[in-house]
């Protein structure tokens, strides 16, 4: 029965493989700006989905796979054993719990890592059934990729001026400015994203998938006589399409993480004394390249600070080595931790392993570090051991992976790719395809032999089984809270209305009764009913107020909520000591906020840059 219904994990990897970069390039972990769930046909198929549908679809697809998957002829040790490292990843995750001092993020964050944890057991119990089932999922990143890229051309073309016009019929309905602030730099910048929300997460997609494209058209290319004509008018316009579509993004690190990418096949290659030093040679030119479009760009400054994150996330994980800072925790002890006076408020280091590390603690750290170090040693290993027994041009498929693994790696290291679920997703699904193809070397027998056995199979089948159902039993009550705070947002709100108008006459009665659907753990829906009562005029500034304290209670590290209370209060002279009370908090849990200071001087001096 098992292999008449094995058809039926494998469509689900398929399916979402596909529609990884184009349906699942949001943020995850962001409790303030909820997903919209679609009911809409035309919503489903243009716009993005939420990302905790994608850890829902992936523990179906893992309690499938464990159905119907048959028991693999020759089990592969180095898929189990990564399988064990995933599980031991995410169950190092849970002291994130400890020191949560706000509800969402840790539960989002939560559910995220067994989503991709659930992703991952599922491709490694396909692929040890069938390693030839690794060809459907290249042709699905492939086809994914095409898609994408037509995605980020339209953009490119029609859809900023689109984008624009429409803001401008909302405003002009609403009469609310919403180009302003972040969105409205981001927008006005008109870089492209593809169907990422990130324009420098679509570029480390951009880097990862790209050299796949190449090497499958380079192959292709090889069937033809003269073959490297036919190879070289291939892969030389999808190569320009890839460096285009980089420029746009605006990314420094994306061609940071090209350029560190192609490093890393360079020593692997067995060449000629002087292909390898004209190769070489293109390293400072290279590096000069990038120093020059960051220097006439947009500057260092925006690259520098990110060391700023670096630094306050090592400090956190030295000051709580075992357990880390608590999830989300990153956005309020950075405020105090940085060495730079700014109103910048990250919600993570923009750093894969420090994101982990600094807020769930140094084991997670580790663990994290091999996830991300162990398919790329072994795709290394395989183009070194391919490119000793043949030339650099029939190792294409091994190059493309150290390249866009290798790419990527670099990449998060710098950007928003644990965060992001269609390029984690993504390069989950490469580092599974090459362990697949991937021999231990013999020192590593003793090791792999402990999962070869009866009773090993079984505990992995069981981890995974639990994993399936942890997964599918936490995730309802989760996505029941994040429509019912979406209904309320977008009433509150009137910028996220469908209908403006419409949204400007909503009564305080329904708003309330709309709030006590949402989760009361969650003090994001209090702070948007507060909001809201801070717009309809100071009739109702009580209640804004009591729902801002509300939300205090519930995220009491948020200096942003005890500035707005200032903001509120300063406007009755009666309550100027309750005022001064809540602006000297904020300043004590952001002390380097110009916003927070008359002139913007604060005690470590003026806005650094």
């Amino acid at each position: 029965m098992k292999k008449h219904l094995f058809w039926l994990p494998k469509t689900c990897l398929i399916i979402l493989t596909f529609l990884l970069p184009l349906k699942f390039g949001t943020t995850a972990g962001i409790p303030e700006m909820p997903m919209t769930y679609w009911t809409e046909l035309a919503g489903i198929i243009v716009a993005a989905w939420p990302v905790l549908l994608f850890s829902f679809f992936a523990a179906v697809t893992l309690a499938l796979a464990i159905l119907f998957t048959p028991r693999p002829e020759q089990p592969s040790a180095e898929l189990r054993l990564y399988g064990w490292l995933w599980l031991l990843t995410v169950a190092a995750t849970l002291p994130g719990w400890i020191h949560c001092t706000t509800w969402d993020f840790a539960a989002l964050n939560t559910a995220h890592v067994l989503g991709m944890l659930c992703w991952a057991l599922a491709l490694i119990r396909v692929l040890d059934s069938d390693r030839g089932f690794a060809r459907c999922l290249i042709a699905a990143i492939i086809t994914g990729l095409v898609f994408s890229v037509y995605s980020a051309f339209s953009q490119y073309f029609t859809g900023f001026d689109d984008t624009l016009k429409f803001i401008q019929e909302k405003e002009a309905k609403s009469g609310v400015s919403i180009l302003e602030g972040q969105f409205g730099n981001r927008l006005k910048e008109s870089r492209v994203s593809g169907d990422f929300s990130i324009c420098n997460s679509y570029a480390g997609y951009l880097v990862m998938i790209f050299p796949l494209l190449l090497a499958k058209l380079w192959q292709v290319g090889g069937r033809v006589t003269p073959p490297l004509p036919a190879r070289l008018i291939l892969t030389l316009p999808c190569l320009g399409v890839l460096l285009f579509l980089l420029k746009e993004t605006g990314s420094r690190g994306g061609v940071l993480a090209l350029l560190g990418g192609g490093f890393l096949v360079l020593p692997c290659l067995k060449l000629a004394r002087k292909w390898k030093i004209l190769l070489w040679s293109l390293v400072p030119c290279g590096l000069a390249a990038f120093c020059l479009l960051v220097k006439f760009g947009r500057g260092f400054n925006s690259m520098l600070i990110r060391f700023d994150y670096f630094q306050a996330a090592i400090r956190m994980m030295l000051l709580r080595p075992f357990t880390g800072a608590g999830w989300g925790e990153f956005l309020n002890d950075y405020l105090i931790l940085k060495n730079v006076v700014n109103d910048e408020s990250p919600h993570s280091p923009h750093n894969f392993i420090l994101t982990l590390g600094s807020q769930c603690g140094i084991p997670v750290f580790l663990l994290s570090a091999l996830l991300l170090a162990i398919p790329l040693i072994a795709a290394l290993t395989a183009l070194t051991r391919r490119c000793k027994e043949e030339s650099p041009g029939q190792a294409a498929g091994e190059i493309a992976m150290v390249w866009g693994l290798g790419g990527w790696t670099i990449h998060s290291m710098l950007e928003l790719n644990y965060e992001t679920t269609g390029s984690w997703g993504l390069a989950a699904v490469l580092s599974v395809l090459i362990l697949s193809r991937t021999e231990l070397p013999p020192v590593k027998r003793l090791l792999a032999s402990l999962t070869e056995s009866k009773a090993s199979h079984l505990v992995f089948l069981l981890f995974s089984a639990a994993a399936a159902g942890i997964t599918l039993t936490y995730l309802p009550p989760l996505i029941k809270a994040e429509i019912y705070f979406d209904q309320l947002h977008s009433m509150t709100d009137i910028r996220f209305a469908a209908d403006p108008a419409s949204a400007g006459k909503v009564q305080p009665a329904v708003v309330r009764d709309a709030l006590a659907k949402c989760d009361p753990r969650s003090p994001f829906p209090y702070a948007a009913v507060s909001s809201y009562f801070q717009s309809r005029g100071p009739y109702f500034t009580a209640d804004a107020l009591e729902m801002l304290d509300n939300a205090i209670k519930l995220t009491p590290k948020r200096s942003a909520y005890y500035y707005r209370k200032y903001r509120i209060l300063q406007a009755f002279p009666s309550r100027k000591a309750e005022a001064e009370t809540a602006l000297n908090k904020a300043r004590e849990l952001s002390p380097k906020n110009p916003q927070y200071y008359p002139g913007g001087v604060t005690p470590y001096g003026t806005r650094s840059y």
